[in-house]
């Protein structure tokens, strides 16, 4: 059992076998404009620390204004929706 997320071409690939995580297929070209991050193109370390610091990393959130939260993400979501 596997489940694979993207944002623009961008691939993450996780592999699952009786609901734990066997490993994550790390990307070769990774959109986050910090290359100097200790956990850059290693998206399930990304993932990770995004989720202990409740903010969307930037390949799934890139249009942010510099504000990564949960709370910027879902004001722009919500304008997004209410516009249609």
């Amino acid at each position: 059992m596997g489940a694979v997320y993207g944002n623009g071409g961008h691939v993450i690939k996780f592999i699952f076998r009786g609901g734990k995580k066997l490993a994550c297929v790390n990307v070769k070209e990774c959109p986050c404009p910090k290359n100097t991050c200790i956990n850059h193109k290693k998206c399930c370390d990304c993932i990770i620390k995004h989720k202990n610091t409740d903010s969307l990393p930037f390949c799934l959130f890139s249009d942010n204004n510099g504000d990564k939260s949960i709370e910027n993400f879902y004001c722009y979501l919500k304008k997004r929706f209410e516009n249609k």
